[in-house]
């Protein structure tokens, strides 16, 4: 590896994480275009699989590593991560610019499923290193747990991918065990890794301000705990009898009634406290609690049988609720984490362009969001392409004007 690749800064690497998210949102509005533009040249479901694919490990996964690692050493933006990080940062970025670039050229096939297979292991191999690092470091237990459920569900996503190359190889692929096969990784990745290590993250912020909220606990326990069983609400069509289905519904009552709990806590602490944050940033977080309360308000609604079936059946419910997490709650959030830790240069030019973002974000939820109630009345919404691509456009716009101010 050359002097550069050992020698960049986590400052550097929060860079990087920055212009693969701008790579994220580029497909991004290139695919709404398809469907205005014909363009021989784009594969669209290639492009799908790309953007996806990229958007978990290119730049949710790698980012959320490197703040963990951040937390987790102690380490400022001008300095450097131990060696091992490094050889797994570079190994991930390289597996995810494979992803990228082989479902561009081929979909699923020989190339991108050995780069699929290959960002499995690095994750597991940063499981095991920070897993090792934290109790060598004294992390903060109150932290730690959270970090440690974190991996554990990405460490646990992957049964659903190599469930799924197993029933494609052995030829017993039907819809319904590739779709349950499909949500088991995304559960685990939306509901576990990213939200458990979002939530460490916010401890860790709160620890920095003498904000102890005793609520956290109670969080952690009732998260803990219904996490796992909640996948069920993804694979309704399953025979789980009344029994189970009924512990299914108090669980995400259970989730929905926790999470509120915690915000009005969190609300008191920060009325008792005033926690320091700049004010924007600040604003930003409580949209992003206000994003989560919606995502398991949402999930909720999911135990209903009829509106489970609607939700699953209809693509832009679930790109929808997608978008929801990844932009509104993980992605916003990091970029929050970012600025904070002055991982991100914090000024006026950079947050004047995370606002536009956030209000791309907000516009494409909008239009989703409207997109489904409108069929749920047998209608359309009009100019739906052009909306999305609106939202899309803005996102781009913003992304580019961080990457333009971020030094």
């Amino acid at each position: 590896m050359t002097g550069y690749g050992w020698t960049t800064t986590v400052k550097q690497w929060a860079g990087i994480g920055l212009f693969n998210l701008g790579l994220v949102a580029s497909m991004g509005i290139l695919m709404r275009l398809k469907f205005i533009i014909p363009m021989s040249f784009i594969n669209l479901k290639y492009m799908q699989h790309a953007h996806s694919h990229f958007a978990f490990a290119g730049w949710v996964t790698q980012t959320l590593m490197l703040c963990l690692v951040v937390v987790t050493f102690r380490l400022q933006k001008v300095g450097r991560l131990p060696r091992h990080y490094v050889c797994i940062f570079w190994a991930n970025l390289i597996c995810s610019l494979g992803m990228l670039f082989s479902f561009l050229y081929q979909g699923y096939g020989g190339i991108s499923i050995t780069f699929s297979s290959l960002s499995i292991l690095v994750s597991f191999w940063f499981v095991v290193a920070l897993w090792r690092d934290m109790e060598k470091q004294q992390l903060d237990q109150k932290i730690a747990r959270w970090f440690r459920l974190a991996m554990i569900f990405l460490a646990l996503s992957a049964i659903g991918t190599f469930y799924l190359a197993y029933i494609m190889s052995t030829h017993q692929a039907n819809v319904q065990n590739q779709l349950a096969s499909v949500y088991f990784y995304l559960h685990f990745q939306y509901n576990g890794w990213f939200f458990f290590a979002i939530l460490g993250l916010a401890c860790h912020v709160l620890k920095q301000y003498g904000v102890i909220l005793p609520s956290t606990d109670l969080l952690y326990k009732v998260l803990s705990i219904v996490t796992v069983p909640l996948y069920l609400l993804s694979v309704l069509w399953w025979d789980m009898g009344d029994i189970v289905y009924i512990l299914l519904v108090l669980a995400a009552i259970g989730q929905c009634c926790v999470w509120g709990y915690w915000m009005i806590s969190l609300y008191k602490g920060n009325r008792k406290s005033s926690i320091p944050i700049h004010g924007r940033i600040k604003v930003i977080l409580w949209l992003v609690c206000w994003a989560i309360l919606l995502k398991v308000l949402l999930q909720s609604l999911s135990v209903i049988p009829s509106l489970s079936h609607f939700v699953y059946g209809f693509r832009p419910v679930i790109v929808g609720y997608l978008h929801l997490v990844l932009l509104l709650i993980v992605s916003i959030f990091i970029l929050s984490f970012l600025y904070k830790e002055s991982l991100i240069e914090y000024n006026r030019y950079a947050m004047f362009s995370f606002n536009i973002f956030i209000l791309g974000a907000v516009m494409n939820e909008i239009f989703l969001a409207l997109q489904a109630l409108l069929a749920l009345g047998g209608t359309s919404l009009p100019y739906a392409h052009f909306l999305l691509l609106a939202a899309s456009i803005v996102i781009g716009i913003g992304l580019t004007g961080m990457m333009a101010h971020r030094s």
